[in-house]
């Protein structure tokens, strides 16, 4: 309850968890449910083949969080941010291409063609996941104090994590009745529509109000309204 009550007060960081929510409810699925379903049964990959692109996005988040504290460590939180967000979507709808049986047979099914087909968007994908994932982390960390982070982290877990289960089930079902290349499009429609419109509404914009009240050196501050933002 704490931990709600304080999240509350930050005005903006409720819809970035809500976005976060409702993102997983989306695209988690299609990861853990429908792309397995599809690998094996509907394309044939060998177990090997498999793994190496379940490895893939793995890599890419490995990748994109060495170029965030190389290359890309003096870029702003808040457009890294948001570039990822939009590029992540936009690889989303390539890869979603490659699901349709026209690109299943052009590249020859199980093959190794086919297989980097759908391996290099994964592996991007994970390196622009990770451009979203760790300034979002860096965030939480610094606007919540340390007296307070056990409670609201775990709040945090919780409402990100808690529409994934759902998602699951629902594509679960699906996935028994309907073409999966339709589901992923459809996923990946309404996941496009979901960040355009958190991006319309200045969701990035809440990286910066905090980075300008840490760098003022503001003590305590942590815990004010956002002034500028979502819903601002």
């Amino acid at each position: 309850v704490e931990g709600v009550s304080y999240l509350r007060r930050i005005k903006g960081l409720m819809m970035v968890l809500v976005f976060a929510m409702v993102s997983n409810f989306l695209l988690a699925p299609v990861f853990t449910v429908v792309f397995p379903f599809f690998a094996r049964t509907v394309v044939g990959f060998s177990s090997q083949q498999y793994g190496f692109l379940q490895s893939g996005w793995v890599v890419g988040v490995l990748i994109g969080n060495i170029l965030l504290g190389t290359v890309l460590s003096k870029k702003r939180q808040g457009s890294l941010f948001a570039g990822g967000l939009a590029t992540e979507t936009v690889i989303n709808f390539l890869l979603a291409a490659f699901f349709f049986p026209y690109f299943m047979n052009l590249f020859g099914g199980a093959s190794w063609l086919y297989f980097a087909a759908l391996g290099v968007p994964i592996l991007v994908i994970g390196v622009f996941n990770a451009f979203v994932n760790t300034p979002l982390q860096t965030l939480f960390h610094r606007i919540v104090p340390t007296s307070h982070r056990s409670r609201v982290f775990s709040v945090i877990s919780i409402l990100t994590q808690i529409a994934t289960p759902l998602g699951s089930a629902i594509f679960g079902f699906a996935v028994d009745r309907f073409p999966v290349h339709y589901l992923v499009l459809l996923s990946c429609i309404g996941n496009a529509i979901l960040t355009i419109v958190f991006l319309m509404k200045g969701m990035s914009k809440l990286f910066e109000e905090k980075r300008t009240d840490s760098s003022n050196g503001s003590k305590g501050k942590a815990i004010e309204p956002v002034r500028k933002g979502i819903g601002a």
